[in-house]
């Protein structure tokens, strides 16, 4: 396949997932809204001998609902439904990841770009709904660090859907994966809480304690193209139909 005929299979195989998952994107908003809800109390609160209790409000919550939501639509894209439908358009392995690893950037820019947006509106619904007095608030206004915020934010729900795509390509490789891969991550969790994990934790660092914009782009673009190798690879062996 020529690179003008594989450009040409990629962008059909784009526009028809848009299509065909559209029903993410309504999924998202009751993803974020709930994540919104959940955020009413607060994502921290220190108490003041002058004022009271004082609340803290961020989109922190929505983003990590965003992150499930990302992952989630993810393996969606990798069962055996959807890729008997995918088929109408594939002409060879390589067409599906890559217009996969397009449209999951999509639907990342999207659900990161309204994750972005649902501190503010989170923020005007205390001060309406609630009886609370608004001390101030610590927004940055500079164009520059606004457009680099969504942009991390859009390449680590990134990563988090390249890593659901990864799981649900390597399931369809061995089944046992189907077990395995979430005793792993439930493991993983537990030793979190529990505090007993050096390496976990400072897996969680490496990721989100960077204070680089740079860095964090290396960081994240590398994860998403590791974790599309190994998807090919994994995937290789699957028929593709004509």
């Amino acid at each position: 396949m020529s690179f003008a005929e594989l450009g040409k299979a990629v962008r059909k195989q784009f526009f028809y997932k848009f299509k065909l998952f559209f029903g993410l994107f309504y999924s998202l908003v009751i993803t974020q809204a709930i994540a919104i809800v959940f955020s009413f109390n607060g994502t921290g609160s220190i108490s003041s001998g002058q004022i009271g209790q004082i609340h803290f409000y961020s989109a922190d919550i929505v983003l990590v609902f965003t992150f499930g939501w990302a992952f989630i639509s993810a393996l969606q894209l990798t069962t055996k439904p959807f890729r008997d439908n995918e088929y109408l358009f594939v002409f060879n392995r390589l067409s599906s990841h890559l217009s996969n690893l397009l449209f999951l950037l999509a639907l990342s820019f999207i659900g990161g770009l309204s994750a972005y947006l649902s501190g503010y509106l989170l923020k005007v619904a205390v001060y309406m709904f609630f009886d609370f007095q608004l001390i101030g608030t610590n927004d940055i206004t500079s164009p520059a660090v606004v457009v680099a915020g969504i942009i991390t934010i859009v390449l680590y729900i990134w990563m988090f859907a390249s890593l659901g795509y990864m799981v649900g390509s390597l399931v369809q490789f061995q089944k046992v994966f189907a077990i395995l891969i979430p005793s792993i991550i439930i493991g993983c969790l537990i030793l979190v809480a529990l505090s007993e994990s050096e390496a976990i934790i400072r897996i969680g660092k490496f990721y989100f304690f960077e204070s680089s914009f740079l860095l964090v782009f290396i960081k994240t673009t590398a994860t998403v193209c590791l974790c599309f190798l190994i998807s090919a690879v994994s995937t290789n062996h699957l028929e593709v139909r004509k």
